[in-house]
């Protein structure tokens, strides 16, 4: 039995420290800022993996934190984006002005929890599909399962805005927002092989469907 020195096995490349930053090999799609880029494993936002976006109130920027990644996949990527339960009807001039396509943008409307979940995997499975967005005030166990699978299955990227978060459901990647001195603070409170972290993004709080 041999010993090895602290030095020795921090040396070794199949070791892996917290204070590197781990790639896990998921296809990611750019935030569209480079400071969230850079606290983000992989460099943006990852394919194929449920992100719980947590904020206690509305409109204090939280779509602006997905637009630039909006305008890629919609624009560029020709894809369509749908918003399942937004709380406010979504404004076609604020999103022409955002440089959004409104015709390639889709709301759909629940009438319960399973309603609205079953839509959220059928739309998460579809390769059609960009972006899916949904509203939900908390994300149960059995709901970030099911979401998951849906998402890994149709390599698509998708967001589930919450109000209160549950502990006991994390999804692979976990933000919550707050705005702070005319900035958005974003958090990243869980993510699969990558540390937490915190930075803040300049842009117009308030701002409409």
């Amino acid at each position: 039995m041999s010993i090895q020195s602290i030095s020795q096995l921090l040396a070794d490349h199949r070791i892996w420290s917290a204070s590197q930053k781990k790639q896990t090999g998921v296809a990611a799609l750019s935030s569209g800022y480079e400071s969230l880029d850079h606290c983000l494993n992989g460099g943006g936002w990852p394919l194929g993996t449920l992100i719980e976006c947590q904020s206690e109130h509305t409109g204090i920027g939280e779509l602006q934190v997905f637009l630039p990644a909006m305008r890629n996949l919609c624009n560029r990527q020709d894809k369509a984006i749908f918003w399942v339960d937004p709380p406010h009807l979504p404004y076609p001039p604020a999103m022409i002005n955002a440089g959004l396509v409104p015709q390639q943008f889709y709301r759909v409307q629940s009438h319960e929890r399973e309603e609205r979940l079953w839509a959220l995997e059928q739309l998460l499975r579809c390769p059609a599909v960009g972006l899916v967005m949904g509203w939900s005030d908390t994300l149960d166990n059995t709901a970030a399962r099911r979401l998951q699978l849906a998402a890994e299955a149709g390599k698509t990227l998708g967001v589930i805005m919450t109000r209160y978060s549950t502990p006991s459901a994390p999804p692979p990647l976990r933000l919550s927002l707050a705005p702070e001195n005319g900035q958005l603070q974003v958090r990243i409170r869980r993510q699969r092989g990558g540390q937490g972290a915190v930075t803040a993004l300049s842009f117009p709080l308030q701002v409409p469907l």
